[in-house]
């Protein structure tokens, strides 16, 4: 289960437990506490991992409409925050990515 899947079944819980009447004092808060925790700390992981990543490699994206011209794997991105690896295969004019998504950027892949 995705971290978004994990906040939207905490969110989900307590409102079982609000609309049963039933719930245990303070079970209803600390399921949503812990989702907005989760969801405010995945959100600061992903923005630090991207500012990670433009310090290392620079900000040298370009638009998946300009894809390269070898078959060599590339780090693409997806949105602002997702990325991967995937390859464009020239003959059938197609990208190719780990997950299926399709890129808007990409870049090469830093040298070891």
């Amino acid at each position: 289960m995705n971290i978004s899947e994990q906040v939207k079944e905490l969110r989900y819980k307590a409102d079982i437990f609000e609309k049963s009447g039933c719930a245990v004092d303070g079970i209803v808060k600390a399921f949503r506490e812990a989702a907005d925790t989760i969801e405010t700390l995945s959100a600061k992981l992903q923005a630090a991992n991207m500012e990670g990543i433009e310090s290392s490699y620079g900000t040298g994206w370009i638009s998946a409409n300009r894809p390269p011209k070898s078959n060599k794997d590339v780090l693409v991105r997806y949105n602002s925050v997702k990325m991967g690896i995937g390859w464009y295969c020239e003959r059938s004019k197609r990208w190719w990515t780990c997950d299926g998504c399709v890129p808007v950027e990409w870049r090469p892949l830093p040298e070891d």
